[in-house]
């Protein structure tokens, strides 16, 4: 059975962003898009097509790191045999290509 497991960089993420979505829609909001990008990445269980990997913007990235969308964030995540290791969360607006460049040096 694959699991999904968060890095301390995709948990920091997340908590950002609640935090965020706390100081500027309030407690409801934030619960529920914390909510929503929780499923986006426990629906990464099972391999879909709306997963997009990486080497289509950045040559250099390695074959196992991917990508969704989830609202207003991409979840960069790395599959395994057993296992689904979201990496980071990054809002559409950010440098996509620059975050994955460090994430596809990363261990």
């Amino acid at each position: 059975m694959t699991r999904i497991r968060f890095t301390p960089q995709a948990l920091a993420a997340l908590t950002e962003i609640a935090q965020w979505t706390y100081a500027r829609f309030g407690a409801a909001q934030a619960e529920r898009y914390r909510t929503d990008l929780i499923e986006g990445c426990n629906s990464l269980v099972a391999p879909s097509a709306i997963e997009r990997h990486c080497k289509g913007l950045l040559p250099s990235a390695t074959d196992d790191i991917s990508y969704i969308r989830a609202g207003m964030h991409f979840v960069v995540f790395r599959r395994r045999e057993n296992e689904v290791a979201i990496l980071d969360l990054l809002h559409v607006r950010s440098d996509l290509a620059a975050r994955l460049e460090a994430l596809a040096t990363e261990p």
